[in-house]
Order: structure tokens, then C-alpha cells, then sequence
């Protein structure tokens, strides 16, 4: 057994009294509408609790200002698109190797929810915890909005891929027949397996080289 104080060692019959009287007190809420607060018999504490709870309450809806966000309509409307209204769409998650069947819950454009696809036999309606996640994805403020490339040992930010791609394609002219290597994760997408062997092609006719 543990004790709280002294009085419950020295005087246990009155300790559990005052433990059993401690809320007992009724809050007087019955009798407001035929009079007003000052009026009802309250006790002291009681009245500070609720002078301190609405002065409380008024500094918070004071102090905590919504920012303002306005909200634009369509200038060409989407066909088929009603505000509000949810849509789903079978997709696919990709991500280090993983590939799942996934159908994505999509309102007034923006994904909002993943989960299973139950029409695969493959997983059954079933999911991971970083397919149902990767939708955060989406809405990251730091993720990267355009291409970065070094320059000494700073990266610096490329406006436009298409500027990225004639970096690139200088930089793979002027390396005058030397090794060139394409480092990538697991590759489980056809089409990006078909633009590596695309890029490796191009680049075999010139010399004698091999994957």
C-alpha cells in the first residue's frame, strides 16, 4: 500500500472522509434561466473556475487568429468534377522496389487517401505503411521543385528540366569516349528500363562498349 501523507498514516478515518467529500459539492447550473449568475448560490471556488475558464477561453479565441485562405473557382472547370464530391483511381506505388496495387481517393483533384486495390489477386485489397504514407508525399513543402545540379561544392537550382537536359547532353559530348555510368536504384518500370537501353545505344555507336 502507498501512502499520500502523514494524515493518511495518522488519522485514516478522517483522511478517507475528506477524500469522499472532496467533489461533492454540486455545480449549481439548475435555476440560470429563471435567474442570473451572481444570484445562484455558488461556492467561492466554484466562481473561480468559471471566471478563470472564460477569461481563459476569450484570450484563447482572441489570441489564436485562423490565417485567411481564399478560395479561387475553376476558370475552365474540369468536366465531370463536383466540388466536394470524392473519386477513386486505380494506380500503382513504386517506391525502392515495391510495387503495389493501390487505389487512391482523390477530392476536387488532390489525393487524400490510399488504400488496397481488392480487385488484385496479387495483395488481396492489402497495403503497406509507406504506401498508406506516401500520399504525405504529395504536400512535403521541402521537396525539391526543380533540378539541382553541383557546381563546386554547392548545388544550385536548374529553372527548367529541359535546361538540365542540354547540360547534360554537353557535358556527355565533351567527355571524348570515356566510361560513362548510370547508377540507379531497383528498376522494376518497363518504359524506364527501355530509355536506359535507349541511352546506352546511343551512346554504344559511337564506341565499342557493353552493358
Amino acid at each position: 500500500m502507498y501512502w499520500q501523507g502523514f494524515g493518511q498514516i495518522n488519522d485514516p478515518e478522517n483522511f478517507q472522509k475528506k477524500v469522499e467529500d472532496e467533489f461533492r459539492e454540486e455545480l449549481p447550473f439548475e435555476g440560470f434561466d429563471s435567474g442570473s449568475l451572481a444570484d445562484a448560490k455558488a461556492p467561492r471556488r466554484d466562481f473561480l473556475k468559471y471566471l478563470g475558464f472564460s477569461t481563459a477561453a476569450a484570450a484563447l479565441a482572441a489570441g489564436c487568429k485562423v490565417p485567411e485562405r481564399k478560395v479561387i473557382p475553376y476558370a475552365n472547370k474540369p468536366e465531370n468534377l463536383i466540388p466536394g464530391e470524392a473519386k477513386y483511381y486505380a494506380t500503382t506505388y513504386v517506391q525502392d522496389g515495391d510495387v503495389l496495387p493501390i487505389v487512391a481517393k482523390v477530392r476536387d483533384g488532390r489525393p487524400i487517401k490510399i488504400e488496397g486495390n481488392i480487385e488484385s489477386s496479387y495483395t488481396k485489397g492489402g497495403t503497406s505503411a509507406r504506401a498508406q504514407a506516401s500520399v504525405l508525399d504529395l504536400y512535403d513543402m521541402h521537396r525539391l521543385t526543380n533540378p539541382k545540379h553541383k557546381k563546386g561544392d554547392k548545388f544550385e537550382e536548374v529553372p527548367t528540366y529541359e535546361q538540365l537536359d542540354k547540360e547534360i547532353t554537353a557535358a556527355l559530348a565533351g567527355l571524348n569516349g570515356a566510361k560513362v555510368v548510370v547508377l540507379t536504384g531497383s528498376i522494376v518500370s518497363p518504359s524506364t528500363q527501355q530509355l536506359i537501353n535507349e541511352f546506352l545505344a546511343k551512346k554504344c555507336r559511337k564506341r565499342a562498349c557493353r552493358n
